[in-house]
């Protein structure tokens, strides 16, 4: 009887070593594993972050653009009048035409394809040459170019608006 006891005993010890040591290296593996979470967890929420801040982008290039599509309108609309409590579009009907030349001071001058510096350059203005303008916005002016019968957009900085009297 004595020998089972001490067999009894040397199993539950090594039970309980075989047991301890299993306790230990579950315990390492939970705290990798809870390593590795925490890693997912911290990547995903930058990735979370980007993506709200590239939506937040989007919308603002929406905005942007819808901004740019309201201001486009409202230049297009030429005077608003108010009336009482209504409110009443009126268009201005007169066409603005006239005549511009470059100016002494300059030999030439660059014309673009819309009213801004950063257009493209369509043609050139060259001196002693009068050109028909049909459209006047701010300081600049669309005139057509008789070499190519093409219209394009000029400064106020480089011409100067002429009259041609017929009587002349």
């Amino acid at each position: 009887m004595h020998k089972i006891t001490k067999i009894i005993l040397l199993y539950i010890a090594v039970l309980a070593t075989g047991l301890f040591i299993m306790g230990v290296f579950e315990s390492r593996y939970v705290h990798e594993q809870a390593r590795k979470t925490e890693s997912q967890i911290m990547t995903l929420n930058q990735e979370l972050q980007k993506t709200v801040s590239s939506q937040s982008a989007a919308k603002i290039t929406k905005q942007l653009a819808r901004l740019e599509t309201e201001i486009s309108e409202i230049s297009q609309k030429k005077d608003q009048k108010v009336l009482g409590s209504k409110q009443e579009v009126v268009t201005n009907t007169a066409v603005q035409t006239g005549f511009v030349k470059l100016l002494k001071e300059w030999q030439t001058a660059d014309v673009y394809e819309s009213n801004s510096y950063s257009a493209s350059i369509s043609g050139q203005l060259e001196p002693d040459q009068n050109y028909l303008y049909t459209k006047k916005i701010g300081n600049w002016y669309q005139i057509m170019l008789p070499s190519s019968n093409n219209d394009g957009w000029v400064t106020k900085r480089f011409v100067e608006e002429i009259n041609l009297n017929t009587s002349e």
